[in-house]
């Protein structure tokens, strides 16, 4: 997914702006740089981290009156609240943002905070309330010729339709999102389309072209360093590689996700990889 008080950030001003006699004054802070960084803590599972940079940043566009960048953090808030599973503080993050993207008419960065609004409703099992954020969202996209934010929800309305029992629709609307993201050579948007092809697959029956699909998605995972993204890839392929009976390559792939995981100081979810390679291992010694 995706406040502190006035007096605070302006005291924090007063302490940044100093005086720097006839100097041009310098910008307070570069939000791009603060974002990217706060982005590879979360990639890496640092989101405490993520939470300060982003928290701090927010502090400092509240001083500056930049509503936009208010919204546009709050929405990289309230994404962090969402993965640690904090819905009710992730969506007052985002109807903070979605006020001010409504009343100062900021249209992508609606379509943006609809949908992760819409993500929080999918979540909460609210799927009705989703499905009207998503298609809100796509309607200002196709209006904007957004066609990076179109993919996004398309991507959205995929796996809703997923959850919905309807394979074939959610199959068509994630080719369309997979369609544009290679065009745009958008490699975080590809492997996320190409994850959720594949759990199409895995739930049509159709394990061998799921496995195909992560592998995909893995390539492009390790690419980007993002090792969540990996940890997860490589338990989906151990896990369908059990079901197709193949242990040995089972196993390899377990003992691949436990030490991604491990990296990752995700110790439950190495203890959940360690249990599996050990049943395995049952398993092929009774053979």
């Amino acid at each position: 997914m995706r406040s502190l008080s006035a007096i605070r950030a302006w005291a924090l001003l007063g302490v940044l702006l100093g005086c720097r006699g006839n100097e041009p004054p310098k910008p307070l802070f570069d939000a791009k740089e603060i974002t990217h960084r706060a982005e590879e803590y979360r990639k890496t599972g640092r989101t405490d981290a993520a939470l300060r940079d982003l928290q701090r940043a927010l502090v400092l566009a509240e001083g500056t009156d930049n509503q936009k960048q208010v919204a546009r953090l709050c929405n990289d808030i309230a994404t962090v609240y969402y993965g640690h599973g904090d819905f009710d503080t992730a969506l007052k993050h985002l109807r903070r943002a979605e006020g001010i993207a409504r009343t100062r008419d900021y249209r992508d960065l609606l379509a943006i905070t609809l949908g992760n609004i819409g993500c929080v409703h999918a979540e909460r099992g609210n799927l009705e309330l989703a499905r009207s954020c998503y298609e809100e969202a796509l309607d200002i996209d196709e209006q904007n010729r957004d066609r990076n934010g179109k993919a996004y929800r398309l991507n959205y309305l995929g796996m809703l339709h997923r959850r919905q029992g309807d394979l074939n629709r959610a199959m068509d609307r994630l080719d369309e999102a997979l369609a544009i993201n290679r065009s745009l050579k958008n490699d975080v948007g590809t492997a996320s389309n190409l994850c959720n092809i594949a759990s199409i697959y895995e739930a049509q029956g159709n394990p061998a072209k799921a496995i195909e699909y992560y592998k995909q998605a893995l390539e492009i995972d390790k690419k980007l360093e993002h090792l969540r993204g990996v940890a997860t890839d490589l338990s989906n392929i151990a896990h369908l590689y059990e079901g197709l009976g193949k242990i040995d390559e089972a196993i390899d792939y377990f003992h691949r996700a436990r030490r991604v995981n491990l990296l990752l100081s995700r110790q439950h979810r190495a203890e959940q990889d360690l249990e599996s390679i050990q049943r395995l291992e049952k398993k092929r010694a009774k053979k």
